[in-house]
């Protein structure tokens, strides 16, 4: 997230609930596993079975997305470590 600009708070907006969310939703790009997969209960009580299915869809697409991003950084990192640098250049 920080590589995606993503500036974290200096505090809780509402101490009773997650640190990272705001009046818009979370403040997090890429969110970890437990964020997306937790619904409050008042959500999930409102939304109808086929709406819940869509968004497990949507939930697993965003987890596939965040894990392939995350591999990619990891292999590109491990790549720049092997990469000498030639400092006089």
């Amino acid at each position: 997230n920080l590589l995606l600009d993503v500036s974290l708070p200096e505090g809780h907006r509402r101490p009773d609930s997650c640190y990272l969310l705001t009046d818009k939703g979370c403040r997090l790009k890429v969110r970890l596993v437990l964020c997306v997969d937790f619904l409050c209960p008042k959500i999930l009580h409102t939304m109808s079975q086929g709406d819940l299915i869509r968004l497990q869809e949507v939930s697993g697409d965003e987890l596939t997305t965040g894990f392939v991003l995350y591999d990619a950084i990891k292999k590109f990192l491990r790549n720049k470590k092997r990469t000498p640098v030639n400092v006089y250049e």
